[in-house]
């Protein structure tokens, strides 16, 4: 949480729905500070900062990646997502936003009016359909609790290390070109 780009860039929820857009407008952002002197929560952009690195090391998508590495093997297939199919959308309940909620007199650019209040955003299709690792997983309450034990958060650290874990060949390369590492001569035979 230290990167500099912490703010949500866009102007439409439809821009956040779109991860091959978010990734080109957060790798275009200029960072808000000096990356690494600085603590700043980046609540919804560090998914894609994350995500994107590994899904060009790996081939995947972000959905594919996280059901293979943690959803699956915690036994959660059916109840954890990152997008839903349509097929699922009966099963979800509509989040209600509090009465009281007001809209921030100053916007936090994290957190950019535009998706407030978050439980609108949630309840939007369109959102449930998109993969937005940040902030758009959905889950049941039993997946929520079983990802989240101590001992289970700590074997999803473990293996979220490991599908990153990014050879070094890999890092090697500039900024921007991030690129798969090739395949073993056994496998392209």
């Amino acid at each position: 949480h230290s990167a500099g780009v912490y703010a949500l860039p866009g102007e439409r929820l439809e821009t956040v729905c779109d991860w091959d857009e978010m990734c080109r407008l957060i790798a275009d952002q200029r960072p808000l500070n000096a990356p690494g002197k600085q603590f700043r929560y980046h609540a919804i952009t560090y998914g894609w900062l994350v995500g994107e690195p590994a899904c060009r090391v790996t081939g995947k998508t972000f959905a594919e990646l996280a059901r293979q590495e943690i959803i699956e093997p915690l036994g959660i297939g059916d109840e954890l997502f990152y997008g839903i199919g349509e097929s699922e959308r009966g099963r979800l309940a509509t989040l209600e936003t509090p009465v009281a909620w007001v809209k921030p007199a100053v916007e936090d650019p994290g957190i950019p009016n535009f998706v407030q209040p978050l439980e609108a955003m949630m309840n939007n299709p369109m959102v449930q359909h998109a993969c937005i690792p940040g902030a758009g997983m959905i889950a049941t309450a039993g997946a929520l609790a079983m990802a989240l034990t101590p001992e289970e958060e700590r074997a999803l650290t473990e293996a979220a290390a490991a599908a990153l874990a990014v050879p070094d060949e890999v890092t090697a390369q500039a900024p921007g070109a991030l690129e798969p590492p090739p395949a073993p001569a056994s496998a392209a035979a």
